[in-house]
């Protein structure tokens, strides 16, 4: 329902949502992934782009991408990681990369990865994870 949760447990304590039907800020939300500022991060899939906000009811909403293959552009991106540094690693799945950023304004935008099945080429990656 284009739509974020947050609860604090499995039966479904303290639930809160962002977006859903009537309000549709999202677009196949698919990656979620929170920092230790609390801060939560989207791979927002289908607006071919990622989201920053500073908490679930949507404060300081930030968000970087438009469709294509460039620079600060995604091809439907499905996972988003935050290492220790705050740099941002996005699995850019239609544009067969992983793509890193200093912060959600895009600075430094780096990528990795081209269509295929060798090293350094990517088939449509679906995660990403840095410890």
């Amino acid at each position: 329902s284009n739509r974020i949760i947050r609860i604090d447990d499995m039966v479904g304590t303290n639930w809160v949502q962002f977006g859903g039907p009537s309000d549709r800020p999202f677009a196949g939300p698919s990656g979620v992934f929170v920092d230790p500022q609390n801060r939560i991060y989207i791979a927002d899939t289908f607006n071919n782009r990622i989201c920053m906000m500073e908490s679930i009811n949507g404060r300081a909403f930030r968000s970087l991408g438009s469709v294509g293959g460039g620079n600060n552009q995604f091809n439907q991106p499905t996972s988003i990681c935050v290492d220790a540094d705050g740099r941002i690693y996005v699995a850019d799945s239609g544009n067969d990369r992983i793509v890193r950023v200093d912060d959600i304004s895009g600075k430094n935008w780096t990528t990795l990865g081209v269509s295929g099945d060798g090293v350094g080429q990517f088939n449509g990656p679906m995660g990403v994870f840095v410890p």
